[in-house]
């Protein structure tokens, strides 16, 4: 059972989001991804530093995956401008690499989908995916995969069922808790509640989702 996004290190496999005062080595049993976050984008130098940061760890085979990175228009008091300046690094650096990318998006669904058009062969994870069918349904066939977290937990949610089955059905399904320092939950309820969505068995899903990092040649 893998979580596929968190920012903890921990006793269950997982891919680990680091920050900048973090190294790989610390963390030898996670498959490791990183990236400037839209809420810690506002220090030119810092993030300038974090960029060389990030293409040194591409080059050297230290992490999997770029990210989390991306556009938030509602949680941070960054400019939408700064954030997309940054973002835009990252993904134009990727190009030189294609690397899976791990996507934040809050609030600017729509903006991201007109960038991934331009980068139609690059592989996007959109992190905590909870949103309509319909935006399932054009992320992925932008060469996009859903990663579907904490929103599966909440019973009312019932709109989710259709984006589930959606990925489900396309093999382009994730599944993760975005655990931190300050937030757990036990991946093992995220894997219930979409097992029970989906009604099929906690073993089907588990494949299900190594299928999708094989995919992404994460695995």
């Amino acid at each position: 059972m893998i979580d596929c996004h968190c920012h903890l290190p921990s006793s269950y496999r997982c891919i680990l989001n680091l920050n900048e005062n973090d190294t790989s080595e610390s963390f030898y049993r996670q498959l490791i991804s990183f990236g400037i976050h839209p809420w810690h984008c506002g220090d030119e130098t810092l993030c300038q530093k974090q960029l060389q940061v990030l293409e040194q760890l591409v080059k050297q085979n230290q992490i999997i995956a770029i990210g989390e990175c991306g556009l938030d228009n509602k949680l941070t008091s960054n400019s939408i401008s700064t954030q997309k300046k940054w973002f835009l690094k990252q993904i134009e650096l990727n190009q030189r690499y294609n690397l899976p990318v791990y996507i934040h998006c809050v609030n600017m669904v729509n903006e991201i989908i007109l960038l991934k058009k331009k980068w139609i062969n690059q592989r996007w994870i959109y992190h905590g995916f909870n949103s309509s069918n319909e935006v399932a349904k054009k992320l992925i066939s932008m060469n996009c995969w859903l990663s579907f977290g904490r929103a599966v937990l909440n019973n009312n949610n019932i709109k989710i069922n259709n984006s589930l089955k959606i990925a489900f059905e396309n093999k382009r399904l994730l599944i993760e808790t975005d655990n931190d320092e300050t937030h757990f939950v036990d991946l093992q309820h995220i894997y219930n509640s979409i097992a029970n969505r989906l009604n099929c068995s906690i073993d089907v899903l588990i494949n299900e989702v190594h299928d999708s990092l094989h995919q992404l040649q994460i695995l």
